[in-house]
């Protein structure tokens, strides 16, 4: 997903394609979540972390991410989203993390496989980090959790612990660095139960798509 120009009230978004492909997609179904920047503490306690920080480096197996700093200390490793929020450079890009702990993570910027090398202009980044757990946000059911380091280029089921009557919107990110290869989250099936992922490596460079814990 490629997002851009965010304001007050609204923001562009696109599926882009790695720039070995075509750059044409048939529609997809996208969730989104918009929240402004601070610290906000929900009705049950459950605390969540809202920030951006400018990027301008490619991860290129493990170097060049930048390091981000809670202004809350949570009480477990939170959940943490990250998105690429600007367009100022054409080139397929997307957000990588690793380093996730109480206090901070780690997130950079990954370009497809065979432009791993090549630079990247300087864009927007924004995250989230939000408290493990269930319960009531305002008039929705939330349900917040992390895998473990278990999901790879097969699918895995993940179940939501009958939390929700209905099909419930989704956001995920890869939030480990195991493996240098350019990859990213994709999911199926998705119900009020539960949902099937897996990490997907691009082809750009090579034809090989296994991918490690």
């Amino acid at each position: 997903m490629n997002t851009s120009l965010p304001t007050g009230n609204s923001f562009d978004v696109r599926i882009q394609e790695p720039n070995y492909l075509d750059g044409t997609h048939i529609p997809e179904q996208v969730s989104y979540f918009v929240l402004e920047a601070g610290t906000w503490q929900l009705d049950n306690g459950a605390l969540l972390e809202v920030g951006t920080i400018e990027s301008n480096g490619l991860v290129n197996g493990g170097s060049s991410f930048d390091t981000v700093d809670f202004d809350l200390e949570f009480a477990s490793t939170p959940v943490i989203f990250s998105q690429v929020q600007t367009d100022n450079d054409a080139d397929f890009v997307r957000t990588r993390q690793r380093n996730s702990s109480t206090t901070g993570f780690a997130v950079g910027m990954e370009e497809e496989e065979a432009n791993k090398n090549s630079g990247h202009g300087s864009e927007t980044l924004g995250w989230l980090a939000m408290e493990t757990g269930s319960g009531q946000w305002d008039d929705f059911t939330y349900f917040a959790d992390r895998t473990g380091d278990i999901v790879n280029h097969n699918w895995t089921s993940v179940e939501f612990d009958s939390l929700f009557a209905q099909q419930p919107q989704i956001m995920a990110n890869i939030s480990t660095y195991d493996g240098p290869d350019s990859a990213g989250l994709r999911y199926r099936n998705l119900d009020s139960t539960g949902v099937d992922i897996k990490v997907e490596e691009e082809t750009s460079l090579d034809s090989e798509q296994q991918f490690s814990l």
